[in-house]
């Protein structure tokens, strides 16, 4: 049996571009802002940004994960068998709230949809190398929420070895997922750009309890063409809920959005040389999605059905004792198949942040003897091709490579207990690269991480 469970609890405050200028403002007030024209797509020559600044305060997560397997042998006629019994239980709980720095607006443009209050905007000039300062503005909560999101499976597997080399792989897995979220909203947003927020005299409280069951399946045969190389043909389902909490002062809940269904074929081939110290395996496969999640500007919505085929090519290498050597490599060609609702514009483009090339390669030498058994040393890189920011296409996150390396020991404590030290440091040239950070957002794009050193130490018994 595993057992987990996981806490977290923290506050933050960001900063978020939001929207070009179309023109200088005049100042920088609210009318002044929207007069210039905001600018959803991109920022302008002028070099005029807008930002706002937000909060999520006070989130507490929780996780607690339960699982238990249990697998036997038994014979049909003259076929053997292996049965696989998988149980697992996850409960997460989320308490989460939204504020915002917000300002009045003056009663005439309450008629032109602007609400009663505003975000508190700032505007700098990205081309000027000096900024106004930074400073952290007061924030209004707009709502909070409590979510439980329960989710229980069950899989059953079976092997049966037809021939010698001949394996048929069957299963079947039950899923179920609770979600009950109880939300209360206390500013809300009066227009689709969220820009103007009214005060409610009582705040609302809205109740959602939201159940999804679903059965997947999963077939394979593998063949041992010789005793170093083997050939398989797979096929697999599975079975994700969508859901969403309180997000910018709008509340989603999950029983608008459709579950996220998918399903694979896969045909690959395995070899293993040198007493497997040479491994390499290849697969190509064609992988379909239908219901999935994103977001522009904030606001979920759903992708139809997106199709990835691609390749993906491994081999491990292990010449010398104590050095290993891991490579791979995977080829990705998506689309946007189908858009749910009215619009079509994305149809035939590719999912946002998915790049065409990936690959990895990681490299570790472990003393095997004397009184350094138990050092070891690794250095890797990992490339990441270029990759659109939206599902629009209009524009691209360029490709970057990074470097990786680490040193550990173990320590022997007796009776099977050790101490793991491990130090190392991640981005080691600093490499400046751009992640995109699953909103498809042009504001939204995460910087990756600077060159950082890092120490852990592990405790095993």
């Amino acid at each position: 049996m595993k057992f987990g469970y996981y806490e977290k609890k923290f506050d933050d405050y960001q900063t978020r571009p939001v929207s070009g200028l179309n023109a200088v403002p005049a100042g920088s007030d609210f009318l002044s802002v929207a007069l210039a024209g905001l600018n959803r797509s991109s920022v302008q020559a002028n070099g005029q940004l807008v930002r706002i600044s937000d909060t999520n305060p006070d989130v507490k997560e929780s996780d607690l994960f339960l699982s238990d397997s249990l697998s036997g042998d038994y014979q049909i006629g003259d076929i053997d068998n292996t049965l696989y019994l998988g149980a697992n239980y996850t409960r997460r709980k989320v308490k989460d709230a939204d504020g915002a720095a917000l300002t009045d607006t003056p009663a005439a443009l309450i008629a032109g949809g602007f609400g009663a209050y505003v975000y508190d905007l700032s505007v700098i000039d990205v081309n000027s190398s000096v900024q106004p300062a930074n400073q952290k503005l007061a924030q209004t909560l707009l709502n909070d929420s409590e979510e439980t999101i329960d989710e229980f499976g069950l899989s059953v597997q079976n092997l049966a070895y037809l021939t010698d080399r001949l394996n048929l792989l069957t299963g079947i897995r039950y899923d179920r997922f609770e979600i009950d979220e109880t939300s209360t909203t206390y500013y809300r947003a009066i227009n689709s750009g969220q820009q103007g927020f009214e005060k409610l005299a009582t705040p609302e409280v809205s109740k959602v309890s939201s159940k999804n069951d679903n059965i997947s399946t999963q077939a394979g045969l593998m063949y041992d063409i010789t005793d170093e190389v083997a050939v398989y043909a797979s096929y697999s389902e599975s079975f994700t809920p969508n859901y969403i909490g309180v997000t910018a002062g709008s509340t989603a809940s999950s029983a608008s959005l459709a579950p996220e269904d998918s399903s694979q074929i896969e045909l690959g081939i395995k070899t293993s040389f040198m007493d497997d110290k040479l491994r390499f395996t290849a697969a190509a496969y064609d992988l379909t999605r239908k219901n999935v999640l994103r977001y522009e500007n904030l606001v979920a919505y759903l992708n139809g059905e997106e199709q990835t085929r691609g390749v993906d090519i491994s081999s491990t290498m292990q010449f010398v004792s104590g050095l290993n050597v891991l490579a791979s490599y995977s080829y990705m060609d998506s689309e946007i198949v189908r858009v749910s609702g009215t619009s079509t514009a994305n149809e035939g483009n590719r999912p946002y942040s998915i790049p065409q090339h990936k690959a990895r390669i990681w490299g570790s030498y472990e003393v095997q003897g004397g009184d350094w058994a138990g050092l070891g040393f690794g250095l890797g890189m990992e490339h990441v091709g270029e990759r659109y920011g939206n599902d629009a296409n209009t524009y691209k996150l360029p490709s970057y490579t990074v470097y990786d390396t680490a040193t550990w020991y173990y320590i022997p404590l007796g009776n099977e207990q050790t101490l793991r030290l491990q130090a190392g440091i991640k981005n080691l040239t600093d490499k400046t690269h751009y992640l995109a950070n699953g909103s498809g957002d042009t504001y939204r794009i995460n910087v990756g991480g600077p060159r950082t050193f890092y120490m852990t130490a592990r405790y095993e018994f």
